[in-house]
C-alpha cells in the first residue's frame, strides 16, 4: 500500500518535471534557462532511478538502479548553483576557475561510485533493510561519501544564500519569486541532512522523495510569476547582455549590479568594477566620477579619441518612490567623430582649408568681445590676389585652385595660431590679428608681400609671380567687426588704385 502510494507520488513529479522540462527546451533562450532544463533532465534521471529501485526486490537489481541515479546525481546541486549564480548576477562576477571548481567534486563522486567495487571509498559495504514491505538498500559510507554529503551542503547553502541575498535586496512584485525559489532551496538542505544522518536507519533517500515538492514550487513560480521567463529573459538580453555598459546603484548611490561592458568600461581607467560606493572612485577617476554622480545626461571624453554619453534613468516603485538609478554609459566615438567632421566641414573653406566667411564672422565677434574686456589690440588685413582672373583665363581653374591652396598655407605658416585666418570667397582672404599693434601688424602684412611675390605658385610657368594686394585696418576702439571690416576694405581698394602688390594702413 505503502509502495504503491509513493509510486503514484513520483510519477506525478516525473510527469511534472518532464512536462517543465519541455516547455523550458521549447521557450527557454538565455543560458541560465538551458541550466534548467538540465537541472529538470538530472531530476528526471535521478527519480526515475530511485522509482524503480523502490520496486525492485534482488540486491543485484537494487544496486543497479543505484548507481544508475548516480549519472546526474552529483551534479543536480552544482548546476542548481549555476542556475542561482545565473539568474542573480553573480555568474559573471566569478572568474572561470572557479565555476570549473563547482564541477570538480560532482565529477569525481560520479567516477568513484561507478567504480566503487575497486577502492570502496565511497560506501564500505551494503545490505537491505525491509521497512513497510518495500526493500531499502542501506549502504555504510565510506569517506568520500563524506565529502559528497559536505558539498552538497556548501552548494546548497550557498544557492539559499544568492536567493535570499536578491529576494532582500529586490522590490515588492519581484520578493514572492525569490522567496519561493530560497523555499526552493530550503526544502533539498532538509532532506539532504536527513538522509545523511538517517535516523530510522531505513536507508529512505529523503531527497528524492522531496524534490516533487520542490519541482511544484518551482513551476508555480515560472506559470503564476513568469519567473526565469518574462523578466529574467528581458534581464538577460536588455542588461547582462547588452553592448552597452550598465549598472544599477541603489539611493546611496552603491554599485549593486552591472553588466560586462560596465567592468570593461571601468576597465579602460585601470581600475576593477565591483559593489562600492561610487564614492571609492572620486579619487581614482575624478573626471569620470563627476559624469557618473550627475544627475542628468552627460558626455564623457575620456580622451581627445573616446567620448562616452552617459544617461541616467530613476528606479521607481509602484508609489513612483525612487529606489536607485540605472547608469548606461554608452560609446559614442564615432558619432562626435563625425559630428565634429561635419561641424569642421561646415566651418572650413573646402579648396584652402582655412576658416569660411561664415566661421570668420562668428569667431571674428568673440575675439573682439575679449579684446573690448582686456583692453588689447586687434587689426585686420584684407587680401586679394592680384589679377586672379587672369590667371584662371589663362592658366585653366586647375592652376587657380592651386594658387588659393599655397596662399592658403601660407598665410597658415606666416601667422600665429591665435590669429584668425579666413578665405573670404574668390581670391579674397581675412586676417585678424591679435593683441598685436599697428606698425607691428603692417610689418607683418609687408613680409606676407615678399613671401608671396617670391614664391612660384604656378607651378607650370615660373616665370608668372603671382601678386597680392593688403588693406591693413586697426580696431578705432568700438570693437565692431562691421566696421573694422570696412575700413579694412576701404584700404584694400586703395592698394588696388595705387598699383597693386603693396600695403596699405587706413586713415579716417
Amino acid at each position: 500500500m505503502l509502495l504503491n502510494i509513493i509510486n503514484i507520488y513520483m510519477f506525478i513529479g516525473l510527469v511534472t518535471n518532464i512536462f517543465l522540462m519541455a516547455y523550458i527546451v521549447l521557450n527557454g533562450k538565455p543560458l541560465y534557462m538551458k541550466f534548467f532544463a538540465i537541472l529538470q533532465g538530472t531530476i528526471i534521471v535521478y527519480m526515475f532511478g530511485y522509482m524503480i529501485e523502490l520496486n525492485s526486490r534482488s540486491l543485484e537489481n537494487l544496486l543497479f538502479w543505484n548507481q544508475f541515479q548516480y549519472l546526474t546525481l552529483p551534479f543536480i546541486n552544482a548546476i542548481w548553483l549555476m542556475l542561482g549564480l545565473l539568474y542573480t548576477g553573480y555568474m559573471q562576477k566569478l572568474k572561470p576557475k572557479i565555476i570549473l571548481l563547482i564541477f570538480i567534486i560532482p565529477i569525481l563522486t560520479f567516477v568513484l561510485r561507478i567504480t566503487n567495487s575497486i577502492h570502496y571509498l565511497y560506501y564500505k559495504s551494503y545490505y537491505i533493510v525491509e521497512n513497510h514491505g518495500i526493500e531499502f538498500l542501506v549502504i555504510n559510507k565510506g569517506p568520500w561519501y563524506l565529502v559528497q554529503i559536505t558539498y552538497l551542503f556548501i552548494a546548497t547553502f550557498i544557492t539559499i544564500y544568492v536567493f535570499y541575498k536578491a529576494y532582500k535586496g529586490s522590490y515588492s512584485s519581484d520578493k514572492i519569486k525569490f522567496k519561493i525559489m530560497t523555499i526552493s532551496g530550503l526544502l533539498p538542505l532538509i532532506s539532504t541532512v536527513l538522509t545523511a544522518i538517517d535516523p530510522y536507519k531505513s536507508g529512505v533517500d529523503y531527497s528524492v522523495l522531496i524534490l516533487p515538492v520542490v519541482v511544484l514550487l518551482m513551476t508555480y513560480s515560472v506559470v503564476r510569476y513568469d519567473f526565469l521567463e518574462v523578466k529574467s529573459l528581458a534581464r538577460n538580453e536588455l542588461f547582462i547582455n547588452s553592448d552597452t555598459a550598465m549598472f544599477i546603484l541603489n539611493k546611496d548611490m552603491k554599485i549593486m549590479d552591472y553588466n560586462t561592458e560596465a567592468v570593461k568600461t571601468f576597465q579602460l581607467h585601470k581600475i576593477d568594477l565591483g559593489p562600492l560606493k561610487l564614492s571609492c572612485y572620486k579619487d581614482i577617476i575624478p573626471k569620470f566620477y563627476e559624469s557618473l554622480i550627475h544627475e542628468g545626461d552627460q558626455i564623457y571624453e575620456y580622451s581627445s579619441n573616446k567620448y562616452f554619453e552617459i544617461i541616467t534613468k530613476e528606479l521607481t516603485n509602484n508609489t513612483k518612490e525612487v529606489y536607485g538609478y540605472l547608469k548606461t554609459i554608452r560609446d559614442i566615438t564615432k558619432g562626435i567623430k563625425y559630428s565634429k567632421k561635419m561641424e569642421l566641414i561646415a566651418k572650413t573653406d573646402f579648396l584652402s582649408q582655412l576658416n569660411n566667411r561664415r566661421e570668420f564672422i562668428n569667431q571674428g565677434a568673440i575675439l573682439l568681445k575679449d579684446a573690448a574686456i582686456k583692453q588689447y589690440p586687434i587689426n585686420m588685413l584684407m587680401i586679394d590676389i592680384d589679377h586672379f582672373k587672369k590667371v584662371n583665363d589663362q592658366y585653366g581653374h586647375i592652376i587657380g585652385d592651386e594658387v588659393i591652396v599655397k596662399i592658403g598655407e601660407i598665410l597658415k605658416r606666416k601667422f600665429r595660431n591665435e590669429d584668425l585666418i579666413a578665405r573670404m570667397g574668390g581670391e579674397e582672404f581675412a586676417v585678424l590679428l591679435v593683441n598685436l599693434d599697428y606698425k607691428a601688424s603692417e610689418i607683418r602684412a609687408k613680409e606676407l608681400i615678399r613671401t608671396i611675390e617670391e614664391a612660384s605658385l604656378i607651378s607650370s610657368n615660373t616665370s608668372h609671380i603671382v601678386t597680392v594686394s593688403i588693406g591693413l585696418a586697426e580696431d578705432d576702439g568700438t570693437y565692431d567687426l562691421e566696421r573694422l571690416t570696412k575700413n579694412a576694405d576701404e584700404a584694400l581698394y586703395l592698394s588696388k588704385d595705387n598699383g597693386r602688390n603693396r600695403v596699405t594702413v587706413y586713415k579716417n
